[in-house]
């Protein structure tokens, strides 16, 4: 599988199945988009990201990612070695907290992290 787009509330027991399953699976982009994801939902979305070996890219939208999920997806990003590109968008973020993640992911050579605006997606070259 190359590309799976999903939308809506799949909530923390669809985003863990979910995430299980693709720990496994040949997959380039994954663009998750789950208004109804707590922090145990974001559990798993970050231990697939530490697990998965072939997904390139990932956007996440509509997840609320404040505190314990900012060090939780910075630990993910570290532990990822094939991720390229990360996507975020309405997921609440303050600049201090996209400033934690620029920091992590700017130790990768060529990664590339957007943010979603008013404006329209900024893609930042890090």
């Amino acid at each position: 599988m190359q590309v799976l787009q999903l939308y809506g509330g799949a909530g923390d027991a669809g985003t863990i199945a979910l995430c299980s399953t693709l720990q496994t699976i040949n997959l380039n982009y994954l663009a998750y988009h789950a208004s109804k994801t707590t922090i145990v939902g974001f559990q798993a979305l970050c231990a697939m990201i530490c697990n998965n070996t072939s997904m390139t890219r990932l956007c996440l939208s509509g997840i609320p990612i404040k505190g314990e999920e900012v060090k939780m997806l910075c630990d993910a990003l570290q532990a990822n070695t094939t991720l390229l590109t990360l996507e975020l968008e309405s997921n609440g973020l303050e600049e201090p907290e996209k400033n934690i993640i620029r920091d992590v992911v700017r130790a990768k050579k060529g990664f590339q992290l957007a943010f979603c605006y008013k404006s329209g997606w900024q893609y930042e070259k890090l």
